[in-house]
């Protein structure tokens, strides 16, 4: 009958197999929310690295942003050494001759002389083309060899405004110079000031 042995072995059996589904089913899920932290570790990871890679660019740029500023230092420690002896050279010299004009006042000199001689230059020229433009338009020939004449006087003329701009490019940076130098002094004679009023 209902009470034998095998029935009592087959309602074991049937017990452990609910049992084992039961902890299978557990199991599953366990796994599958391990799966699904090992996606969220792998993310973060990901993430972390690329910001460990951000850092590393960022620490690189400092790095040289450092070297470029101890360089910038460095150099602008030279050029007030070189501006203070240039000063102290041109305090001597005026000192000793009170006519006395620096190297900056020289080169801006020369350099107004050859402005002048450039704009005489140009104006001359300018008059040349514009009489030869006026007699080539009376004349009418157009095969007039004053009209070559006439090319390469614009030519020279074109050369000399190249000169101009490089003539101002110079001024101008003989006079930045200059304004740093004026600088330089009023601020060294103002530390002197403030040290005589101590």
């Amino acid at each position: 009958g209902s009470f034998g042995p095998e029935t009592e072995v087959q309602k074991i059996v049937q017990g452990w197999h609910v049992e084992l589904q039961a902890q299978s089913a557990v199991y599953t899920r366990q796994v599958e929310a391990m799966c699904e932290w090992d996606h969220v570790i792998f993310k973060n990871n990901e993430y972390i690295y690329g910001v460990q890679q951000q850092m590393s660019v960022v620490s690189r740029l400092q790095d040289d942003a450092k070297q470029r500023l101890d360089r910038l230092g460095r150099e602008q420690e030279e050029l007030s050494a070189l501006i203070r002896w240039f000063e102290e050279g041109l305090d001597a010299s005026q000192a000793s001759n009170p006519a006395f004009a620096s190297p900056t006042e020289q080169a801006l000199r020369a350099a107004g002389v050859v402005r002048d001689e450039y704009e005489g230059v140009s104006a001359r020229v300018r008059n040349m083309v514009q009489d030869i433009r006026t007699a080539r338009d009376m004349n009418g020939d157009v095969c007039d060899p004053m009209t070559q004449v006439e090319m390469k006087l614009s030519e020279g003329f074109e050369l000399l405004q190249g000169v101009d701009l490089q003539a101002e490019e110079l001024s101008a940076t003989i006079a930045w110079c200059e304004s740093h130098l004026e600088y330089h002094a009023r601020s060294r004679r103002a530390e002197q000031d403030s040290y005589g009023v101590g």
